[in-house]
């Protein structure tokens, strides 16, 4: 069967897919990729329904896979000079990469593991592990292109653009629809207040508010994210494709100003309810497609060959042949997909966060976050003057928590400056004010949390013994109006607030990457760990009860806020 009609037949037969190979290698092996990333993959999903530019985000592995198909059947050089041992030991070292994201990060950061979505970094270093230990480094220089695309998988890049571009482009679509608005003298008034706000002055009566969503930065986003790959697989030069990118891009942001002009005309001459409710779902994605399907028809006027499709199911002939140990590298690949694929149920305890924005509970003062807790009296008793430590836009508060038998003191501090949250550290404080600290672990508070558990004394003089104070503390990203804010939360209590009878937490929480981080902390730490002085062990037990309470209080908190 020649070249040709052997495409044809993959073609017209989509199970063929499943044979297809490069050098021998059978390609569902880059199954073991979904499979190490299989619950990341599935909140990426969630991306889909979001209106953001991260609906675009989940078709990044398909095109990912596009590339890699693409160039891997461009005829070149073979894989002789790589060999079983140096393949093996660049692949457990990627291997390793991924289960410290994995096993070890989270415990380390807790919701800022979220915050930067760490966990999605395992998909593209773990297929280029797997490239490189199937066809050597010669392979995944072949594939580069691919394997670096596959980047984008990583989400918080793309979050961190919107939030600093969204709002410029916020500003000029609102200019243009006032553009619009007094081009066609519309009954509809731009707010003095804020000209982002189009007030109705006709009969019906409404306001339009232009928002991130209506910015363009999703349909630009988009067409740069599918883009990208035809860019990268078209024939022509490099300057070219970049026309055609930025020409893309800058349609697809146009045609959002379309979809805001026709919805401000549509809204003051149909009525609101027929332009939001009927035209808005669907104008967007229509002048979207029509963007895209321009940009594909005008390809060859930027002098590029978007060449699409063509001998796809025909692979390897740069890849070169089988490598040796082929059968033993597909089981010990398998094995390894099958660790990371355990190691994705370290994430369950982040499933209560967004994943569709930042795991932050937006507030619009920042000790709003500090819960109210059933059973417990919550009282603001005063703010601390800690702008010179942790910047002028830092709020600090002093906030008790009580009840008729105990009470614990919350020493609140939230900053858009996070190096001078881990600069001044409640141990610091401790010594400052002469403490003896005892002990010093890391203790799981659930939801992701892992609190610092800071055991010390304090000298009331000769007459009087010393007193024993615990300092359980956190940090926690919080939205205070449109800003990012870094939250400490310490819970202080010490002997003399403990009830008559003792409190234990309700369920232990055992986990055991935050013991593998305490453990590694302590043999670096100058102090003994928590919980090895049996005089904390009713306190330590009282102030993690309460670290939890509070935990699930805010968890609850932010999903309330959420929805």
């Amino acid at each position: 069967m020649n070249l040709q009609s052997t495409e044809r037949a993959a073609w017209t037969r989509p199970w063929q897919v499943l044979r297809w190979s490069a050098c021998g290698v059978p390609l569902w092996v880059f199954l073991f990729v979904p499979a190490a990333g299989w619950y990341s993959l599935l909140q990426l999903g969630t991306f889909a329904a979001s209106d953001t530019p991260l609906a675009f985000v989940i078709l990044v592995p398909i095109l990912a896979g596009y590339i890699f198909v693409h160039d891997g059947r461009a005829p070149a050089a073979s894989r002789e000079q790589s060999d079983l041992f140096f393949d093996g030991v660049v692949f457990i070292a990627l291997f390793v990469v991924c289960t410290a994201l994995l096993f070890f990060m989270p415990a380390r950061l807790s919701w800022y593991y979220w915050l930067l979505r760490l966990d999605l970094l395992v998909i593209p270093v773990f297929a280029t592990a797997l490239v490189v230990f199937f066809w050597g480094l010669g392979g995944a220089g072949v594939v580069r292109w691919a394997l670096l695309y596959l980047l984008l998988v990583w989400s918080f890049p793309l979050i961190w653009l919107h939030q600093a571009i969204a709002p410029a482009l916020v500003d000029l679509t609102a200019g243009f629809g006032a553009l619009v608005v007094q081009g066609l003298s519309l009954p509809i008034a731009v707010s003095a207040s804020d000209p982002t706000r189009f007030v109705s002055t006709g009969p019906e009566r409404f306001t339009i508010v232009i928002s991130d969503t209506c910015s363009g930065m999703n349909a630009l986003i988009g067409f740069l994210l599918i883009g990208l790959p035809l860019a990268i697989t078209a024939s022509g030069r490099t300057h070219n494709k970049l026309a055609w990118l930025m020409a893309g891009a800058l349609a697809a942001f146009f045609s959002n100003l379309l979809r805001v002009g026709i919805l401000l005309y549509l809204a003051a001459t149909d009525g609101v309810d027929f332009a939001l409710g009927t035209v808005h779902p669907v104008l967007g994605t229509v002048l979207f497609a029509a963007v895209f399907i321009s940009m594909l028809w005008l390809a060859r006027c930027f002098g590029i060959d978007l060449d699409v499709g063509r001998h796809m199911p025909v692979l390897g002939s740069q890849l070169a042949v089988r490598p040796d140990g082929y059968r033993g590298r597909l089981c010990v690949a398998g094995l390894a997909a099958l660790v990371l694929a355990a190691g994705q149920t370290t994430l369950y305890q982040f499933g209560p966060l967004s994943s569709e924005s930042l795991p932050a509970t937006p507030v619009h003062e920042a000790w709003a976050l500090l819960p109210e807790i059933p059973g417990w009296n919550r009282e603001l008793r005063g703010e601390i003057d800690w702008q010179d430590l942790y910047g002028r836009d830092s709020q600090s508060r002093l906030v008790a928590y009580r009840t008729d038998k105990a009470s614990v003191v919350v020493q609140f501090v939230a900053t858009p400056d996070k190096r001078s949250l881990d600069t001044y550290t409640p141990e610091q404080c401790n010594l400052f004010h002469g403490e003896r600290i005892v002990g010093v672990s890391t203790v799981s508070l659930g939801r992701g949390i892992a609190a610092r558990l800071v055991e010390s004394q304090v000298n009331r003089g000769r007459k009087r013994p010393h007193l024993n104070v615990n300092t359980l503390y956190w940090y926690m990203p919080l939205v205070v109006g449109d800003r990012l804010y870094h939250a400490r939360i310490a819970l202080l209590a010490d002997a003399e607030m403990l009830p008559n009878q003792p409190i234990a937490p309700a369920q232990p929480f055992a986990n055991p990457l935050i013991q593998l981080r305490d453990l590694l902390d302590s043999t670096l730490s100058p102090y003994s760990p928590a919980g090895s002085t049996p005089d904390f062990a009713e306190l330590d037990a009282y102030t993690i009860a309460f670290g939890h309470q509070m935990v699930e209080a805010i968890v609850a908190g932010s999903a309330a806020s959420s929805n």
